[in-house]
This record gives C-alpha cells, sequence and structure tokens, in this order.
C-alpha cells in the first residue's frame, strides 16, 4: 500500500528499501557525529579556527576520492560500500578513545575534518551504487524516497543526540554513531547486481585520463562543476555565519542542546518537503527548475541578513539551506548525474565531491580567514552570501541545455541515424570514387558515378569507362558526358555504334547524332534492331529530313501496328522529338500496358520535361516500376508543375494510389509555395492514408530547409488532433481485448485481427504527432525521440521521456508520456483520459466494476452493460476515418450478428479494399526503408 502510494513499482521495492535503510544508518550516524563535532569543537576553541578544517577537508577530499576509485576498481560497488561502513565505524570508534579532557586543539581539528571525510565519501559511494543499479526512470521514482531515508536517519540522529546529551557527554555520541555505522556495513550486500542497458552499448568514458581533461571535452560535466563549487562557497559561508552567531550570542554549554533542537528541526521540516513536497516539484518544474529553488531562496534571504544581521535572520538563512539542501536539492542534484555513462559518472563524481563541495569550502575558507584576521565580524559577510547565491543561480540556469543534449546523445546512440548529409570531398576520397570505377561490381561502380556526379566532377571520370562489359554502366556514362563535348568521348563512340547490344548502339547515335552525316541515319534505319532503326527515325525527324505529314504517319504505324520492342525504342528515343509537335508520342505510348513500355515513357519524359507531361507522369505515380522516374520527370518541370500537382492533390476522384504519392513528389520540388500547399491540404484531407504521407513531405522539407515559414499554433491544433485519434484507436483496442475475455463470443479471429490493426493505427497516429513536432522544429531529432519512448530498451524509454518534459509543450507532453507510458493499455488509457471523450470509458468501468462482484445479480448486470458498451464501441468503428478498420470492425459485426448495426454498415461500405490499403502501407514503409539505406 505505501509503496503503491509513494509511487514505487515492484521491481523498485528491494533497491529502494535496501538504499533507504542503508541511507537511513548513515545519516542517523552522521546526525550523531556532527553533534558530538561541533559541540566537543565549538565549546573548546573560536569559531574563526573552522576555515582550517575546510581547508584540510578539501585537500584530503582528492585523497580519498582517488582511493576509493582504485578500491571500486578492484571490488563490486556493494562490497566497496561495506568496506568504506567498516572503515567509518572503526574510525569513529577509535576517535572517542583519542579525544579526552582536556583535548588537545590538533586532535579536535582532526575530528572535525574525520566527520566531513566520512561523510563526503561514504554518501558517494552509496549513491554511486544506487546509479549503477537504477535506470533513469527508476531514479526519478526512488531518489526521493532514498533521500528522505537520509532525512529519517538525520531526525533520528538529531532526537537521539538531544535525547543522550541529557545523560551524558558529548564525547560519549562518538561510540553511538560508531555502533550505528557497525549495524549498517552489511546492508549493501542486498542489493541487486548493477545491471547495464539492454539493446545498444552505454557510452564509456573519453580516452582522457585526467579529471581536468574530462571537464574541458564536455560541457556538461564543466557545469556541474562549477555549480557544485559555487553552491559549496556560498553554504560554507552561510555554515560559518550561522555557526559563528551561535557562539558568539549562546553560552558554551547551551550549544550541545541548542544544535541538536536546531538540527532535529530542520531534518524534519527537510523529511517533509522530501516526502510531500520534493516529488510534486520534480514533476511540475523539472529537475532543472526544482534546483533553482535552494539558491533564488539563499539569494532572498542573504538580502535579509544584509538587511538585518543577527542570529534570527541567520537561522533563516540556514533553515533555508537545512530545509532543502538534504531533501529537495540532493535528489535533483543526484539525478542530474544518471543519464551519464557510468564510468563517467563514477570517475566524475568523486572529482566533484572533492574539488567542487570540498575545493570551495577551502577556497571559502582561505578568505575567511583573511577576512577575520582582518578584524571582519560575521554580521559583516551579507554582501558575500549575496554575491555568492547569484553566481549558483546563475550557474544553475544555464546547465539545462546541456541536460537536455545529454539526453539527446543518449538516444541518438541507442537508436539508428536516419539523417546524413554529404560532407565535402578531399582529394584523397576523389581518388577512392575514381578507383571504385575499376570495382568488379557495377552496384559500386554506378554508384561511384553518381558520388562523382553529384559533386559535378563528371569531368574525372574517364572516357574508356564505355568499354564497361556492364550495359547500365555505359548507358548511365553515356548520359553523364551529354552536352559535355569530350574528344576523347566521341573517338569512342564511332566504334561503339559497332557494339553487339542494341541499347549501347542506339545510345552512342544519339549521343553522335547532331555530328553523324544524313547518309549514316539513312543506313541505320535498316539496322536490325529496332532501337537503331527508330533512334535514326527520330534524328532525321528532329533535323526536317521527313517531312511533317510523313513523319506523323510513321510514328502513328510504330505505335499502332510495330512491335512491342519497336514501340519500347520509340519510347526511348521520343526524348529527342521536338516536343512542339510531338509530345503526344509519349503521353500515348504511356496509355499502354506492355511489359518495360511505361518505364521506358517516363525516363524519356524525364529527360525532355514538357508541362503537358504532368497528368500523364501523375497517373504513372501508381505504377511502382516507373516512380521514381515519373516524380523525376515532374521534379524536372519546377514551379511549372505546382498548380497540376495542386489540383491533382485535391481530386478526390483520383485512386488513392495516385494521391498517396502526390505530397512526397511536391515536396522534392521544394521552396515556400510548396510547403504550403502540404499544409494547406493537411488541415482538411479526410483520408489517413494521404494525411500520412503529408505529414511525412512536410518533415522532410522542413529537415532539408528549416527557414519556411510556419503557423505554429495551427500545426500544434493538428497535433492535438493526431493525439486525440491516438487515444480513440487506444480506446477501441481496449473494448476489444477486454470483450474478448468478458464474452465468449467475441473471441473471433477477426477480434483478434482487429485488436492487431487498432494498435498498429494508433502507433502511426502517435507517429504523425512526432512528425508534426519536427515539422515545427526541425532541428530537434523527434524520430529519435519516437523510437527511443517505443524501444524495448527500458533506459532508452526513460531517457525518451526525460527529453519529452524539456522539448514538448504541454498538453502534447502529458498525453505523449500517458500514451508511451510502460502501463498497460487500459493504464494508458486512464492516465490520458482528457484527451477523449470519457463517457464511453466511464459506462466502460463500470460495467468491469459490476463483472468484479461477487454477487451474482450484479455480474450479470455488468455482463449485459458490458455488451451494450461493447456494441456501442464496434458502432463508432463504423465511423472511422480507415477503411481498414470499418472493413474489419464490420467482419466482427457480421461474426457476432449484429443485426442493429447492418443498417450502418451498409451506409459505410465504401473505400478502397482495407487489405490494399494495408499492402499499400507495408510497401510504402519498405520504400521508405530503401530510401533510408540508399541515403545513408
Amino acid at each position: 500500500m505505501v509503496a503503491r502510494l509513494l509511487g514505487i513499482r515492484p521491481e523498485d521495492r528491494r533497491d529502494a528499501t535496501v538504499a533507504f535503510l542503508t541511507l537511513l544508518g548513515v545519516m542517523t550516524a552522521h546526525a550523531i557525529l556532527e553533534t558530538s563535532r561541533d559541540a566537543l569543537f565549538l565549546s573548546r576553541m573560536p569559531a574563526r579556527d573552522l576555515p582550517w578544517a575546510y581547508i584540510l577537508i578539501a585537500i584530503l577530499s582528492l585523497v580519498v576520492a582517488e582511493a576509493s576509485r582504485r578500491v571500486r576498481a578492484l571490488l563490486p560497488g556493494r562490497l566497496t560500500l561495506c568496506l568504506a561502513l567498516l572503515t567509518g565505524a572503526l574510525g569513529t570508534a577509535a576517535f572517542h578513545v583519542l579525544v579526552r579532557r582536556p583535548s588537545s586543539p590538533a586532535m579536535l581539528l582532526a575530528l572535525y575534518v574525520w566527520t566531513g571525510l566520512l561523510a563526503t565519501s561514504v554518501v558517494v559511494e552509496l549513491w554511486l551504487v544506487v546509479a549503477r543499479i537504477l535506470d533513469f526512470g527508476q531514479a526519478k521514482r526512488v531518489f526521493a524516497i532514498v533521500g528522505a531515508g537520509g532525512l529519517t536517519g538525520a531526525v533520528l540522529g538529531s532526537a537521539i543526540s538531544g535525547g543522550l546529551l541529557m545523560m551524558m557527554g558529548p564525547r560519549a555520541l562518538l561510540l553511538v554513531a560508531a555502533s550505528i555505522l557497525l549495524l549498517t556495513a552489511p546492508a549493501p550486500l542486498f542489493f541487486s547486481s548493477s545491471r547495464q542497458p539492454g539493446g545498444h552499448p552505454r557510452r564509456t568514458a573519453p580516452a582522457a585520463t585526467s579529471w581536468l581533461a574530462m571537464v574541458q571535452s564536455d560541457p556538461y560535466l564543466r557545469r556541474l562543476l562549477i555549480v557544485a563549487l559555487s553552491s559549496s562557497m556560498l553554504l560554507t559561508t552561510v555554515d560559518y555565519v550561522f555557526k559563528s552567531t551561535a557562539a558568539v550570542d549562546l553560552a558554551p554549554d547551551q550549544l550541545g542542546p541548542f544544535f541538536a533542537r536546531f538540527y532535529g528541526a530542520m531534518n524534519a521540516i527537510a523529511l517533509v518537503v522530501q516526502l510531500l513536497v520534493a516529488p510534486r516539484l520534480l514533476r511540475r518544474l523539472g529537475v532543472n527548475g526544482s534546483l533553482l529553488l535552494l539558491p533564488g531562496l539563499l539569494l532572498a534571504g542573504s538580502i535579509g541578513f544584509v538587511l538585518s544581521a543577527g542570529l534570527g535572520a541567520a537561522l533563516l538563512v540556514r533553515g533555508a539551506d537545512g530545509a532543502l539542501r538534504h531533501s529537495l536539492n540532493r535528489t535533483g542534484t543526484e539525478i542530474l548525474y544518471v543519464p551519464l555513462p557510468p564510468s563517467v559518472r563514477e570517475r566524475f563524481k568523486g572529482f566533484v565531491e572533492a574539488v567542487g563541495q570540498r575545493g570551495g569550502q577551502g577556497l571559502v575558507s582561505i578568505g575567511l580567514l583573511a577576512l577575520t584576521r582582518a578584524g571582519v565580524r560575521p554580521a559583516d559577510l551579507g554582501v558575500a552570501l549575496v554575491v555568492l547565491s547569484a553566481v549558483w543561480l546563475a550557474a544553475m540556469s544555464g546547465i539545462k541545455p546541456h541536460y537536455v543534449e545529454l539526453f539527446r546523445k543518449n538516444l541518438r546512440e541507442g537508436a539508428l541515424e536516419t539523417h546524413y548529409e554529404a560532407a565535402e570531398l578531399d582529394l584523397h576520397s576523389f581518388e577512392a570514387l575514381i578507383a571504385a570505377l575499376s570495382s568488379h561490381n557495377d552496384h559500386e561502380v554506378l554508384a561511384a558515378l553518381e558520388l562523382l556526379a553529384s559533386y559535378g566532377k563528371t569531368n574525372l571520370v574517364p572516357a574508356l569507362i564505355l568499354y564497361h562489359p556492364s550495359t547500365d554502366v555505359v548507358l548511365r556514362a553515356f548520359d553523364l558526358f551529354a552536352g559535355s563535348e569530350r574528344p576523347d568521348v566521341d573517338r569512342l563512340t564511332e566504334r561503339l555504334m559497332r557494339h553487339e547490344d542494341e541499347r549501347i548502339r542506339a545510345t552512342a547515335l544519339r549521343y553522335s547524332a547532331a555530328r553523324a552525316d544524313e547518309a549514316l541515319l539513312h543506313t541505320m534505319r535498316d539496322d536490325p534492331s529496332p532501337f537503331v532503326r527508330i533512334t535514326a527515325l527520330v534524328e532525321l525527324i528532329r533535323r526536317g529530313e521527313i517531312a511533317a505529314q510523313k513523319s506523323h504517319n510513321l510514328l502513328t504505324n510504330v505505335i499502332d501496328s510495330g512491335s512491342a520492342d519497336d514501340r519500347r525504342a520509340l519510347a526511348f528515343a521520343s526524348r529527342d522529338l521536338p516536343s512542339d509537335r510531338f509530345s503526344w508520342i509519349p503521353v500515348k505510348l504511356a496509355l499502354l500496358d506492355e511489359p518495360g513500355l511505361r518505364g521506358e515513357v517516363v525516363r524519356a519524359m524525364a529527360a525532355a520535361p514538357d508541362p503537358e507531361y504532368v497528368p500523364t507522369l501523375v497517373r504513372l505515380l501508381a505504377v511502382r516500376d516507373a516512380r521514381e522516374d515519373a516524380r523525376s520527370g515532374i521534379i524536372a518541370l519546377g514551379d511549372a508543375a505546382l498548380e497540376p500537382l495542386k489540383k491533382a492533390l485535391e481530386d478526390a476522384s483520383l485512386p488513392i494510389s495516385v494521391r498517396r504519392h502526390l505530397p512526397r513528389t511536391i515536396a522534392r520540388l521544394g521552396g515556400q509555395d510548396a510547403f504550403q500547399i502540404l499544409v494547406d491540404r493537411f488541415a482538411i484531407e479526410p483520408d489517413e492514408t494521404i494525411g500520412s504521407a503529408l505529414v511525412r513531405a512536410l518533415d522532410r522539407m522542413r529537415a532539408d530547409d528549416p527557414t519556411l515559414a510556419i503557423d505554429r499554433r495551427a500545426l500544434f491544433g493538428e497535433a492535438r488532433q493526431c493525439l486525440e485519434r491516438a487515444v480513440n484507436l487506444l480506446c477501441f483496442r481496449v473494448m476489444v481485448q477486454r470483450a474478448s475475455l468478458e464474452l465468449e463470443e467475441a473471441r473471433t479471429p477477426a477480434s483478434e485481427i482487429l485488436g492487431a490493426l487498432l494498435s498498429d493505427k494508433e502507433a502511426g497516429a502517435l507517429e504523425r504527432v512526432f512528425r508534426i513536432l519536427k515539422v515545427i522544429d526541425p532541428l530537434e531529432d523527434f524520430e529519435n525521440l519516437f523510437s527511443g519512448l517505443r524501444s524495448r530498451d527500458r533506459r532508452l524509454r526513460e531517457t525518451g521521456r526525460e527529453l519529452v518534459i524539456h522539448v514538448v509543450p504541454d498538453p502534447l507532453r502529458s498525453g505523449i508520456l500517458a500514451m508511451l507510458g510502460d502501463g498497460s493499455p487500459e493504464a494508458r488509457l486512464r492516465d490520458a483520459v482528457r484527451f477523449h471523450d470519457p463517457a464511453l470509458r466511464a459506462r466502460f468501468d463500470r460495467a468491469v466494476a459490476k463483472l468484479a462482484t461477487q454477487d451474482a445479480a450484479q455480474r450479470a448486470e455488468g455482463h449485459r452493460d458490458f455488451e451494450a458498451v461493447y456494441i456501442d464501441s464496434l458502432r463508432a468503428m463504423l465511423l472511422d476515418p480507415s477503411d481498414a478498420v470499418r472493413g474489419v470492425a464490420s467482419y466482427c459485426i457480421a461474426e457476432l450478428g449484429l443485426d442493429e448495426l447492418a443498417p450502418e454498415m451498409r451506409s459505410r461500405a465504401k473505400g478502397e479494399s482495407a487489405l490494399a490499403e494495408l499492402s499499400e502501407e507495408a510497401m510504402d514503409l519498405f520504400e521508405r526503408q530503401q530510401d533510408e539505406v540508399r541515403a545513408g
């Protein structure tokens, strides 16, 4: 019950309990030890000697941190923590013997230093063990509870100290603290084994071996060090001012009871903050926002201390420190370390504690020594408190961008990168491409040609490539050489007109046709190859050597009476015909359904673009083998193709097999006009499939050109609609799954298919949400973020959730976190209730509650109620925008024999085949994956 109330899941309980009890013991002992130390030190030594203790702690902390790191490299973290606790118990017991009346100042100073070193080393080791065992999501749930263990221990230790001081002196408390540490030492052995994330390798520490190099190379680590240093300097000054003021205003015999009561009250307040306030603030403000609270309060309190010095003002400043430092601030600070790779975290955290925390104490202590020697009173240090508070606040404010970037890096390393940019090639890269032209692998040679063409370096391609044994390579080389006027290519072309491959002969003739004499062309008209004959005929027509009417008759005869090879040859050569007189040729050829013909037609249209080709090219987008060439032909027309494409996109009478490919085609044209066409259509497009294609196209355009103007409010509205669509689909799926459990007649194959279909549609709607967010902010990697949130790796999912908190605004943020949570479908639906109509859900919950009762009448009523809810959910599915959902839901209705829904089924029985839609979507996914592979 308590675990559920605190948000602890079953998999968290063991480690949360062990961490809670361990920190409880450590902080109980520390509170007792701290009370004993302060009472002994301040009753026998002046407060002006405190800076010496701070300096020694800072210096020795580096030694302890390095020693701990070496031990940790040899032993598991649990054993290292056990040894630290045992060492602390023995050392504290030894000081019980060494600190006797009258104690030397050196021994009292050593006790003060020992207490500071023990607290630093043991607590750091504990948090490192916990951070290694838990992932980020567990850390956010568990750290507040673990921190509560420390605060509970502090309250308990202060209470024990106050009670024991009534019966014994401060020195005896040392033995009590040692006993508690000894009893706590075995607890870490009950932690779970450290878990490494599955599914992807974790980042390792940089090659640098020094802490300084790590700080210099990583801005996030650098910020953490600055925050630690500035906060330590401030809190040390606060502690000095508070204790110095107390030593002046109170008698020596009053110091022990005063510190016990004060620490007890502060720890009690901190415990309340930790349990009741900190979790809410972390959820509402986030980690970064919560960590601004303490420096902000200290800044306000320091200003108050400047205006009104004295113990009362010092109590207020120290009270803010005591209430938040070990509760909210400690929990938030520990969370900042969790996203770091374990090797970096374990090496750097000890360094921060030593150099940042203790180093800050040392620096301030040197300054305090100089000021006290100059006669500066504690009451005069208010200005220093104000300055240090402002520095800490500024340092903390600047850490958020680096914190968010750390999660982006973790996601990128755990998910596949899908966006690539071609870098400028150096001399060695060009040499490698030229060498690839000699490869035995034809695909490698073609890829090298394409790359050289993309960099405008076709002049580097040797003419001898035309002797390559692959026909595809030779034809592509001729395309690249067209218009280049290279004498070395011209000499080889004459020989290639006698090549055994008809396509190579025809292409060589096309390349040299402008320079060929008429006799050669007439000779080629008698070539046995249709490709060569038609190419020669087309060149003669282009030159005007054949009369217009005769030319028309000859070409018409080829189309109507020629062989299939003749028509393919005419399609191949039609790019050279004058478009003002013969643009009808490829259009007419495109109407014929012959193997290989349409591919030749669209390649010819792409090579010689004409606005009259657009309607034909649009229709050919539905032909898979001709699609890319058809798209290239449209793109070659540029802005002239925009208006016809816009009309086609708005034409609902066009087959969906055509319209679904128009958004990508428009996107490839680029520019603000094309972008606006897609945006305007996306806002009103009723078809889900076309909507998905539109948002993918918008995503691509904004990624290529982030300067395109957008209406952010409208796009956020579209994202919300997509999220609501996903929640409705989840609601349907919950109904279907529950019906399979409660209604025997609903356990059919169609019901199982419907559940799977709804799950797939839900994922598609969520993907559209992230694509719209990518359109709004193209610099954010929402694609990898979505992949991370849906990963099987829990650590990647938790990384994605934390990034969502920082990059997605509400209310989308809460809906996304609910829909992509780790709970059951029913639990996720409850969390996302604000994004759908709760009426059907409320009826569902009431029916399920009745089904769970022991009363037979109630169960029977619940069964009837649930049947009605399920029928209403099927009725709602008949209104779904997806043909596939309507179709499978209709089949389920037919299986159940629900005659009352028959009229609605008939009225909604329209649209294309659901199976055809699903098949097309699967092939689209395959094409996108192939595009990404080629892009990479």
